[in-house]
């Protein structure tokens, strides 16, 4: 008999033409009747199938042994085959979120990346909506996008402060052209 468990763990066994255990990890059953069809397995001399053995639903492998007409024949139960299955399984499942987490992680960081000087220039407009030209523009490293923006702000900026410098004046010449017209007119 096998030990406990022993018949849920791959073993080899050897068969002669007529269905006779050779060789048998269980030492009762060498010279005694195979119970299945081992001409199917002859026949073709080579295979897989899958079958219960000893209760257990397993995958036997076979090759036949032409010199010697044997039948060699590696039992593997299932449950062995579905637990490497499922440990494989696991493994790539967690190799897939770790993936996923890094691939996560690093968008997260480029798109921080590209868009916190977005947020600066945001906060740097409102600050010139108010007037306050003279607000320093957040300091590019990059020759993207981002850097042609700032620099459209920095050239918006120069003129916005010329501007606003000639329509003082103007409004300064206005206002004392105004005032100087209306002591004339006085």
């Amino acid at each position: 008999k096998f030990e406990k468990g022993q018949q849920r763990r791959p073993y080899i066994f050897v068969i002669d033409s007529n269905g006779i255990y050779i060789i048998h990890p269980d030492k009762q059953r060498i010279m005694k009747h195979f119970d299945k069809n081992v001409g199917n397995m002859m026949a073709t001399h080579r295979g897989t199938c899958v079958m219960e053995v000893d209760g257990v639903k397993s995958w036997l492998y076979y090759r036949t042994v032409n010199l010697v007409n044997w039948v060699m024949v590696i039992v593997v139960p299932e449950n062995v085959i579905l637990a490497n299955a499922k440990v494989l399984n696991i493994i790539i499942l967690l190799v897939m979120t770790i993936g996923l987490l890094a691939i996560y992680l690093f968008c997260r960081h480029q798109i921080r990346k590209t868009t916190t000087p977005l947020k600066h220039f945001a906060d740097t407009v409102d600050q010139m909506a108010m007037g306050n030209f003279s607000t320093l523009l957040p300091e590019i490293k990059n020759g993207d996008e981002v850097r042609q923006l700032h620099d459209a702000f920095a050239n918006m900026q120069t003129s916005l402060t010329i501007f606003v410098d000639e329509l003082r004046k103007t409004t300064t010449q206005k206002a004392s052209l105004e005032s100087e017209l209306k002591i004339a007119n006085d």
